[in-house]
């Protein structure tokens, strides 16, 4: 198992993270515009609206990401989160998952979303086994999002 550690987005991890985004998204063949929106402009999309960004960090390598954006008051959005194909099943994403959780409660949220895809198999276990429930899906957000999943804290 890989020694990691989560830490606060800086501008300085721009490129990387979008880096890090795409190689899932293209892997999938899920990129779209939206994506871009956010990874090329992450202060004006997540920071500026009172949102945060957590990295994983292996020595001085990012090998993960995850977004979380306030929908509403109560709610937001958990987007972006991604592990590096070299550093899955190390337990980055489920530590990504935890701390976005753990810092969403601290924001007063009671609900949190996040919109996936039924290629994303690993993910969409894991994210049953934190407790995300599959609802309808109202998507008009994504293009490629086809589930849409909520926890209630």
């Amino acid at each position: 198992m890989s020694q990691f550690e989560i830490i606060q987005y800086q501008e300085e991890h721009k490129l990387r993270v979008k880096e890090l985004n795409h190689e899932w998204l293209e892997k999938y063949d899920l990129l779209e515009p939206l994506d871009d929106e956010y990874l090329d402009h992450p202060k004006e999309k997540i920071l500026d609206k009172g949102g945060f960004i957590l990295l994983a960090k292996v020595k001085d390598d990012i090998v993960g990401t995850a977004f979380f954006v306030p929908i509403d008051e109560g709610t937001g959005e958990i987007c972006k989160l991604c592990v590096g194909e070299k550093w899955q099943n190390d337990g980055i994403g489920k530590a990504l998952m935890m701390k976005c959780i753990e810092d969403a409660k601290k924001m007063n949220i009671y609900t949190i979303i996040l919109y996936s895809n039924h290629k994303l198999v690993r993910a969409l276990k894991m994210y049953e086994k934190m407790g995300f429930k599959l609802i309808e899906d109202d998507n008009e957000k994504y293009e490629e999002s086809d589930i849409k999943m909520i926890l209630k804290l």
